[in-house]
């Protein structure tokens, strides 16, 4: 995760970081294959282990591939999709995506670093 921080043009100190949610579920298929055929050995596979009472996010709007996160003291915003080399902007680029950035309700606790937004 990459980390910045910025002035904005009213002098207010901002901190970004994108957000990259990694996906819950990695095993899509079955990868267990064998070239000689049937398989002849003891079967290890009883039943599927994985769990299946979590809590599954799903997450929509273009967030699945990810966000950026700018956070200020009285608020936060998300920019979505990560802008490619974001992390080696400018004070004025960084400045200028903040603005595209849409704001996030609810969330002008002041608390830095708190959450993934």
């Amino acid at each position: 995760m990459a980390y910045r921080t910025f002035v904005d043009r009213r002098n207010s100190y901002w901190q970004a970081w994108d957000v990259r949610p990694e996906r819950i579920e990695r095993r899509s298929v079955e990868r267990r294959q064998h070239s000689s055929g049937e398989w002849k050995g003891v079967e290890r596979r009883v039943g599927d282990r994985r769990r299946l009472d979590q809590k599954r996010v799903v997450l929509d709007n273009g967030l699945g591939t990810g966000w950026l996160v700018f956070e200020s003291k009285s608020e936060k915003r998300r920019l979505t999709p990560i802008p490619k080399h974001w992390e080696i902007s400018t004070e004025s680029q960084l400045r200028l995506l903040c603005e595209k950035a849409q704001l996030v309700p609810g969330n002008g606790s002041g608390t830095y670093g708190t959450s993934a937004a």
